[in-house]
């Protein structure tokens, strides 16, 4: 269903709402896992996300996931990133509380799925570009409590970036 325009951030973050507004079901997920309810069923679940995930509306969740990733960087005294190389914990878990879909993947690189295809915020990075097979599913990494605790570690900053995402931007003061 087509929904309103609505800007996110600076107007680059423009997307499109489903139904014209944002719900807030993908926080309310996220928030559950904040508490440790983070399991191998919510990671599998392919749920509709509140944003519909058109090309337009994916390239718009990777800038500002790029943007986010890099001021992580700074915060931490990183070298600023040229791409989102080292991000796909967190891309999962922000384009999942988007778009909805599961969480899928391997040892090397965490994705997901939506409607059995493919969406990955961090397709372009030098990492995923680098592996041989990117896209290959391994259940026994998704059902382990390793992975659920790493991705729980990401929840909070992921959290801000949903929300950051879905606050339209307010028109500045008028001269």
């Amino acid at each position: 269903m087509e929904g309103s325009v609505s800007p996110c951030g600076p107007c680059r973050y423009s997307f499109r709402h489903r139904e014209g507004l944002m719900v807030e079901e993908s926080l309310v997920d996220l928030s559950l896992i904040a508490a440790g309810e983070l399991d191998g069923e919510w990671l599998l679940r392919d749920h509709r996300g509140p944003v519909e995930a058109t090309a337009e509306n994916v390239e718009a969740a990777r800038i500002f996931a790029l943007d986010r990733w890099r001021e992580r960087a700074e915060e931490n005294g990183l070298p600023v990133p040229a791409d989102l190389s080292g991000a796909c914990k967190f891309c999962a878990l922000f384009a999942k509380s988007l778009f909805g879909g599961s969480i899928d993947g391997h040892y090397d690189h965490i994705f997901n799925r939506i409607g059995g295809e493919v969406l990955d915020l961090s397709a372009a990075s030098a990492d995923v570009a680098g592996l041989r097979d990117p896209y290959r599913s391994d259940p026994e990494l998704l059902a382990s409590e390793d992975l659920h605790y790493s991705l729980e570690t990401c929840v909070p900053r992921v959290l801000r970036w949903v929300a950051a995402f879905q606050r339209p931007a307010s028109p500045g003061p008028r001269p």
